[in-house]
C-alpha cells in the first residue's frame, strides 16, 4: 500500500525481506486497501501487515508470521500518537488516547488467533 510521504518510492518490506535473502517481487501498489485485500484473495501474493490488521473481517485471507524468519526489530514497530503540548493535560485528549490504546490492543489479542503456524 502507497502511503503518502512514506513510502511513496519503494516497497518498504521487500527491502527488508531481501535483506534477509527471502525472495520477494512487488506484485501491485495502490492507495486502496480494499484493492489490495481483493487481489491478496484471489491469487498467491503476500501482503505484509501488522497484527493491526482486521483480519476477522476478511476470511478468506490466511495470516502467517515472519517472526521465525526476522528479527524484532524489523517487524516490531511502535504506534505513537501525538497531541499539541497545550493539550497535553487535557482530559478529553488523555481519554481518546487511552481509548484508542485500548481498540490497538483488542485488535492485537483478536489477530493473534489467525496466525497460522
Amino acid at each position: 500500500m502507497i502511503v503518502p510521504n512514506w513510502n511513496e518510492n519503494s516497497a518498504i518490506a521487500i527491502d527488508i525481506l531481501k535483506k534477509y535473502n527471502i525472495d520477494a517481487n512487488l506484485g501491485m501498489r495502490t492507495h486502496e486497501l480494499m484493492a489490495l485485500i481483493d487481489a491478496t484473495s484471489k491469487s498467491d501474493m503476500y501482503l505484509p501487515h501488522n497484527l493491526l490488521f482486521p483480519i476477522q473481517y476478511f476470511p478468506q485471507l490466511g495470516m502467517k508470521s515472519v517472526a521465525p524468519l526476522l528479527p524484532l526489530e524489523d517487524y516490531h514497530l511502535s504506534v505513537n500518537s501525538f497531541v499539541h503540548v497545550k493539550d497535553r493535560h487535557s482530559n478529553i485528549a488523555n481519554w481518546l488516547a487511552g481509548i484508542i490504546k485500548e481498540c490497538l490492543l483488542e485488535q492485537i489479542d483478536c489477530s493473534k488467533k489467525y496466525l497460522q503456524p
